[in-house]
């Protein structure tokens, strides 16, 4: 499985904006991109501009048709007009623990 991650800066006179852009359109839409298994917009805890967009996807060919797609290329538009500098994206690898750890008997 796959994680993506963009990291945004977002002008803090629009932040309920953006919140509202992920709450209404972007989380509901990537939900039902082909092996998209779950997204959120993450919220610092802390007085900041930097934000956290986070998918989970299920494979990385999965990843790479969204990347390359036309959903992708509109969602991001949207966001990156709220942004104050060019969103940085990682992409990680994970397995869930219980996948790591044996069971004990």
């Amino acid at each position: 499985m796959l994680v993506r991650q963009m990291f945004l800066k977002i002008a803090p006179e629009r932040i309920n904006e953006v919140k509202e852009l992920y709450r209404k359109e972007i989380i509901p839409t990537l939900r039902k991109v082909k092996g998209c298994t779950d997204a959120r917009f993450l919220v610092p805890t802390v007085n900041t501009d930097e934000f956290i967009a986070f998918s989970e996807w299920k494979t990385k060919a999965d990843v790479d048709l969204y990347e390359n797609g036309p959903v992708y290329k509109e969602l991001r538009n949207k966001v990156t007009a709220f942004t104050t500098k060019e969103p940085v994206l990682k992409v990680y690898t994970f397995e869930k623990v219980g996948e790591l750890i044996p069971e004990m008997h």
